[in-house]
């Protein structure tokens, strides 16, 4: 089931594939895990051709399996920092999008600006990532977790431990040092929204996660501290061009 994060991000972008089936798309993923989303879309888009980067091997081989009837999709096995080497990259993308991704990243600046030279002029990067975490650790392990992922310590912890805070300004920042152009940030997933979702229906998911869409999108709106928004709404997407 989509948390009212994911769910706004994919209704978005199927608007966006809908206004683009006069000609091919070209979608790239960083770090896609079982690639859930994509098949809903390639399935409704047959213009799209697909690309994940998934660094962990066992998600990397069920995204695999996902996608396995559709000819314009390819999954990679590996971190979005250009060590991977695919035919497949070769020519830019229309949109390159990670989801839930950026927390877990250790070198965030080279994975930003992997994104950007993905893409090809005008083409759009969104980014969501989510600050639960980091903000109210599930226990005592994760606490600790997050302290020594945001501390000069960072360069010493294993790729597959990292779990950190990352402010709105910084994320901002990098993605406009590489000519990202910030056209919206969405705040989403309310923390009582999830164990709402966790027991709707799937008859009744998408008429109620929208309206729970849109009263995140109200509620964001009244909230004028960055930081008091963040804790409130966790999840925060950056949607923007490059230039």
């Amino acid at each position: 089931m989509l948390k009212p994060s994911k769910f706004d991000f994919h209704q978005r972008l199927a608007h966006k594939l809908g206004r683009m089936t006069d000609r091919p798309v070209r979608l790239l993923e960083l770090g896609c895990g079982r690639a859930e989303i994509p098949a809903e879309l390639l399935k409704k888009f047959p213009n799209v051709t697909y690309v994940g980067i998934e660094p962990d091997p066992t998600s990397c081989a069920t995204a695999k399996k996902n996608l396995s009837a559709f000819e314009h999709s390819t999954v990679l096995n590996g971190l979005a920092y250009g060590g991977v080497e695919n035919a497949a990259l070769r020519d830019p993308f229309d949109i390159v999008f990670s989801l839930s991704v950026l927390e877990h990243v250790k070198d965030l600046p080279t994975f930003i600006k992997f994104s950007a030279d993905k893409t090809k002029q005008g083409g759009e990067i969104v980014h969501l990532y989510d600050l639960g975490h980091s903000l109210y650790p599930s226990s005592f392990k994760e606490r600790v977790q997050v302290w020594l992922c945001n501390s000069p310590l960072l360069p010493f912890i294993p790729e597959n431990k990292i779990a950190r805070y990352l402010s709105t300004e910084y994320v901002q920042g990098l993605l406009e040092s590489n000519g990202c152009a910030v056209k919206d940030i969405a705040f989403r997933n309310l923390r009582g929204h999830s164990s709402v979702v966790r027991d709707l229906n799937d008859g009744a998911n998408d008429q109620i996660m929208q309206r729970l869409v849109d009263h995140e999108q109200w509620l964001s709106g009244l909230v004028t501290d960055i930081k008091k928004k963040e804790y409130l709404l966790p999840s925060i997407c950056f949607w923007t061009v490059k230039g």
